[in-house]
């Protein structure tokens, strides 16, 4: 009887241990679990008192907040650690559109290990969908931010591992240059679907191309007050967008062309518009 006892209690203190080792980084509402302790969090910016580590303190009342419309917030490990996808609480005053790229380091090489996605942040806390990146370990991550008009704040982020609550018994793919998807249901495309759009059960990842429009209005505002506007398909919008975040991170052409289309006037084969990095002050993007 005595034996008995002793190798329930055994039983029960490896499964609370087990359960805790899973489950305590939880954060309430999100998917994923929090970056694994000893990660360290910084921003390109902050605003006041609004410090990058409180992104990571696995709570939904506090907040990194910087003072622009694009900034970056990077996650260094304390060792490598395997990511699946990666998922943001975010807020917006006013409510905007906002474009995340998740980039990756690995062997001290930074690249992007995700599409650009654009999520509609609402003037509250907003749990977006999981953004799907490049399966592998990474020794950390970057994820830069781009508002139509508003600065950016990150209540927020976590990621998904091959452990994540609810995904017992994961392993870890033999093919890293293939995204894996979080298994939540309804949640197999995320990134690109505007509220009330959501297709649960799809299984095919989505793509920039594939938004709830095929185009958009591109409005770019110059540091001189100047404003371009641009009717363009959402892949060259997401191209821009790819052009302006790697140039942020330091890589990257100093201009982009971007092409005039229907605005061709006169006898060119082609109009472009080249624009400078350092003369953008914001930009928007409005699909239809």
């Amino acid at each position: 009887m005595k034996s008995f006892f002793k190798t329930c209690f055994m039983v029960f203190a490896f499964f609370l241990i087990s359960t805790q080792m899973t489950f305590a980084a939880d954060v309430d509402g999100m998917q994923g679990v929090s970056p694994p302790k000893g990660t360290t969090a910084t921003g390109t910016d902050t605003y006041q008192n609004w410090g990058a580590e409180r992104a990571i303190d696995k709570s939904t009342s506090t907040r990194w907040l910087s003072s622009k419309s694009s900034a970056s917030l990077e996650l260094n490990f304390p060792e490598p650690t395997f990511l699946k996808f990666v998922q943001i609480a975010a807020h917006s005053t006013p409510r905007a559109n906002t474009t995340y790229t998740v980039y990756g380091l690995q062997n001290g090489n930074w690249a992007a290990i995700s599409t650009p996605n654009t999520f509609e942040v609402f003037d509250r806390l907003t749990i977006l969908d999981p953004i799907e990146v490049t399966a592998g370990k990474y020794d950390a991550i970057r994820i830069n931010a781009v508002s139509s008009q508003s600065w950016i704040n990150i209540y927020e982020v976590t990621i998904g591992t091959d452990q994540t609550p609810g995904e017992p018994g994961t392993e870890e793919p033999t093919n890293p240059d293939k995204p894996s998807k979080p298994e939540e249901p309804g949640t197999e495309q995320p990134g690109t679907e505007q509220p009330g759009t959501e297709k649960p059960g799809t299984e095919e990842p989505t793509t920039p191309e594939q938004p709830s429009g095929n185009r958009a209005i591109l409005v770019v505002t110059m540091t001189t007050g100047l404003e371009k506007e641009f009717d363009l398909s959402m892949k060259e919008v997401n191209a821009f967008i790819a052009w302006y975040e790697a140039k942020q991170s330091g890589s990257g052409k100093a201009s982009y062309a971007i092409d005039k289309h229907n605005n061709n006037k006169g006898p060119f084969s082609s109009r472009k518009d080249y624009i400078l990095y350092d003369r953008v002050l914001t930009f928007e993007v409005n699909e239809y």
